[in-house]
């Protein structure tokens, strides 16, 4: 995510070593790095990502009843990104538990 905010930063925002009021003395992070941190923490506080241990990278998530696929087209679309392919498969999933079961 960093990544793809940087391309738009000030370049006073990409520095490390400014002051981060939360740790209380000067950070070894970015003022976007920190940024991304709190969005983050924000999107999985909503339940739009979680954080996948076994591989070590964030998921968007569906939510229940797909409540969140408007909010992660309109990220996908802010990020200039694509839909990720686990969640393509996520809601082709959905889309098969719904089909009527064959007699």
């Amino acid at each position: 995510m960093v990544g793809a905010i940087s391309a738009v930063c000030s370049t006073e925002d990409l520095k490390t070593g400014a002051w981060d009021a939360l740790e209380g003395d000067y950070s070894d992070r970015s003022r976007v790095e920190i940024l991304v941190d709190e969005v983050l923490g924000e999107m999985v506080g909503e339940g739009l990502c979680r954080y996948n241990q076994e591989q070590d990278i964030w998921v968007l998530t569906l939510g229940h009843n797909r409540q969140n696929v408007p909010e992660v087209i309109n990220v996908v679309t802010a990020l200039n990104g694509a839909m990720p392919q686990h969640l393509l498969a996520d809601l082709a999933e959905d889309e098969r538990r719904e089909l009527p079961v064959p007699f």
